[in-house]
């Protein structure tokens, strides 16, 4: 298989301009948002740091949020399921295809989870980036 990234301009094994679009418009929801925010505020306190350090800092917190639920969305799935999308997504080689956020998205297509599944696997993710971010 050829390296998409020949011809380009971009070194190999880094990402496509088009990753990093869709990867940002999933960075503006307002709700998780707040949280990483008020999150950084209570651990922070009065510590004087500027502005821009501070939203680096909630940004980095939502990224590690979107890394642990998506983790945690394979492991909240049935048994079968889970290891269905495990071996998938361990098919997929990031730094070479193009394509692998759509491939991946397909994957992920058929995960099928109850509204109340979702809001137990929210508020597990959420619990567990606090405990994590607070106690580090």
């Amino acid at each position: 298989m050829s390296n998409p990234s020949e011809g380009r301009g971009r070194p190999e094994g880094t990402a496509s301009p088009r990753f990093f679009q869709a990867m940002n418009q999933y960075r503006n929801n307002p709700f998780i948002r707040a949280v990483c925010e008020q999150l950084v505020a209570r651990k922070l306190g009065s510590t004087e740091i500027t502005p821009q350090k501070r939203e680096q800092l909630s940004g980095a917190l939502y990224a590690r949020f979107e890394s642990m639920l998506g983790r945690n969305i394979v492991e909240f799935l049935p048994k079968g399921q889970r290891d269905e999308i495990k071996q998938e997504i361990a098919h997929l080689d990031l730094r070479k295809e193009e394509d692998s956020l759509e491939r991946i998205a397909s994957v992920m297509r058929s995960v099928s989870l109850s509204a109340e599944q979702f809001q137990k696997l929210l508020r597990y993710t959420l619990q567990e980036l606090t405990d994590e971010f607070m106690h580090s």
